[in-house]
């Protein structure tokens, strides 16, 4: 146990009858009531004052705080009250026409009972002293620490004041502060709580030390241990860092206990922090299992099923990687059809699978090659029709199946249909463009046809809906050919967002955009018809013109008789939906 005593540096007292007096010359600091004070003080005339510097005790726990004071003469039946001010600066001058202003800064009132005066009119020459813990609790280290002494009636008692010796007759008021020393607080668990951590490298343990002061961290104790172990395997450590590093191989598979606990400069310790993690080893390896000669291949693997939840593979051609799947689906079926077609030749397959902690192996490998007789070159013929290109291929190698590929105005080429007859229409053309083609004859291998050009010509707009586009609908204006009016509107999936203290709304950008096309334009009844049946598909549709491709949904469909009620004027919103040409591998073969 320790004692610290702060010694008053300014007393006096005020009085309400007074405006300017301060009696800083005085012996005494009087107290006293005359039954008529100020609102919240009842019946106060005379007030004590003193300012002190508390001592900064750094992290302690307060054990008792007391004001000590030297009796001149006590008062009739009254208790004295010492109140706490919220006064940040020196005292030197005081008046109580200053002091009244403070009435409503009044911080905090001793919780304990006042101390008594009685004996009225009594010299009596003595120390004494009154419980203030509560108003020196949180205000360890303040400079102008302001107590205002106040006096409080008792019913039935004498009216007479109370005297103190003052500062200048040299019996300062002061406070003594018994105290201890505090530990830190309990650290705050930071890394790992809670979390899945691999057996695999180091783990780093991470806390917070909390002083509840200024002091920092000299030593910590760490203990940890396996759920299912009895004893603890125990690390102390004189050092302030508030981490520690453990090879992961140390823990086996399950759950982990740790807690730690830190000192301070006067080597006082905290409490236990604890917190648990759970050790979760990476999978075991996979073994590929095989890889199907086919240009259009297979990977298949076995892997331990409990431990399997997803997969990754890359596929690597002289080093170079051609192909990698991302992650996918595994542990049900383990086998992968990549979405590539593979020329003759040597290859690296390389698989890797993960647990649902997300933990993965060790990525292993495995060498094959794809090696097959080539298929005979296949022909092509394309011929333009206006609005579409048909095709026409063969190839002298019996079963074979065709692969389709087109180039828009010299652009990369794009699989755009598998079939296994000879002939392919093309309708996803606009006009005016350069288009390129060649067939791929596939049967385990792959050759190629040479390449040939077209370009679609046609006026107006046709649409259809995907699965039936030579069942289509032309739409014109019958006095120009050509022209339909078409309005186009694009939207982001932007937000708006008001923050206060900002006069504008800031713009927070999405990842979405929209497209809509609104037109009118006449048909003869027999097309309105054909347009109607489309309607009722309900499928994805396309609007396909010059400058413009797109696939889409119909948002809005009405139209009003015209032309002596021969035909329909048409008024139609379509929406631009995602809908990719591509014809993907790993649905085939």
């Amino acid at each position: 146990m320790a004692i610290a005593r702060a010694e008053c540096f300014y007393d006096t007292y005020v009085r309400s009858s007074d405006d300017n007096g301060t009696y800083e010359d005085n012996k005494y600091i009087s107290i006293f009531n005359t039954g008529t004070g100020q609102p919240g003080f009842p019946g106060t005339t005379t007030t004590g004052v003193a300012q002190f510097s508390i001592p900064n005790l750094g992290e302690v726990v307060v054990n008792s705080a007391k004001l000590h004071f030297k009796l001149y003469k006590l008062g009739g039946f009254m208790n004295v009250v010492p109140v706490l001010f919220d006064w940040d600066t020196p005292l030197q001058g005081l008046t109580y026409k200053i002091f009244e202003n403070s009435l409503d800064r009044k911080k905090e009132i001793v919780s304990d009972k006042p101390y008594e005066c009685f004996g009225s009119g009594d010299v009596v020459d003595r120390w004494d002293e009154v419980d203030i813990t509560n108003l020196v609790v949180g205000h360890l280290g303040k400079p102008n620490y302001t107590i205002g002494l106040y006096f409080e009636e008792v019913e039935g008692g004498k009216k007479s004041a109370t005297f103190l010796y003052s500062k200048e007759a040299g019996f300062p008021m002061y406070i003594e502060i018994e105290y201890g020393y505090a530990p830190p607080f309990k650290p705050t668990i930071i890394y790992p709580n809670g979390d899945a951590v691999s057996n695999s490298g180091k783990v780093r343990f991470e806390w917070k030390y909390n002083s509840g002061g200024t002091s920092d961290q000299k030593k910590f104790d760490l203990w940890w241990k396996m759920q299912s172990a009895v004893d603890w395997n125990q690390i102390t450590q004189i050092s302030g860092n508030n981490y520690y590093e453990i090879d992961g191989t140390e823990f086996t598979n399950g759950i982990v206990e740790w807690q730690v606990r830190t000192y301070n400069d006067r080597d006082m310790v905290s409490e236990w922090a604890t917190a648990q993690f759970v050790i979760i080893g990476k999978p075991a390896n996979p073994v590929i299992t095989g890889v199907k000669n086919d240009a259009i291949t297979a990977i298949t693997w076995q892997a331990k099923k409990s431990e399997e939840s997803a997969a990754r593979i890359r596929i690597l051609k002289e080093g170079k990687e051609i192909y990698n799947s991302g992650v996918i689906a595994a542990g049900i079926e383990d086998i992968h059809k990549p979405n590539i077609i593979l020329a003759n030749g040597r290859y690296t397959a390389l698989l890797s699978i993960s647990n649902m902690y997300g933990m993965w192996s060790d990525e292993v490998s495995y060498s094959f090659d794809i090696s097959n007789p080539l298929p005979a070159k296949p022909s092509l013929k394309v011929v333009g029709k206006g609005d579409h290109a048909e095709l026409e291929f063969f190839s002298a190698t019996e079963g074979c199946s065709y692969i389709v590929y087109r180039s828009e105005d010299g652009n990369e080429f794009i699989p755009i249909a598998f079939v296994e007859e000879k002939k392919y229409s093309d309708y996803l053309l606009k006009p005016e463009v350069r288009y390129q083609y060649f067939v791929r004859a596939y049967k385990k291998a792959y050759s190629d046809s040479d390449k040939k050009d077209i370009s679609a010509l046609y006026a107006g707009f046709f649409f259809s809906e995907i699965d039936s586009m030579d069942r289509k609908i032309h739409i014109i204006l019958h006095d120009s050919e050509e022209y339909v009016p078409i309005k186009i509107a694009r939207s982001n999936s932007n937000v708006l967002v008001s923050y206060y203290g900002r006069p504008k709304p800031v713009k927070e950008s999405g990842v979405f955009s929209y497209l809509e096309v609104s037109l009118e334009f006449f048909l003869w009844e027999k097309d309105f018809k054909r347009l109607e049946d489309i309607y009722l598909k309900n499928g994805i549709f396309c609007l396909r013109g010059k400058n413009m491709l797109i696939f889409c949904d119909i948002s809005g469909f009405d139209y009003e008789t015209s032309f002596f009620n021969k035909g329909k004027l048409v008024g139609m919103s379509l929406k631009e939906i995602d809908h990719d040409q591509v014809v993907r591998f790993d649905e085939h073969g």
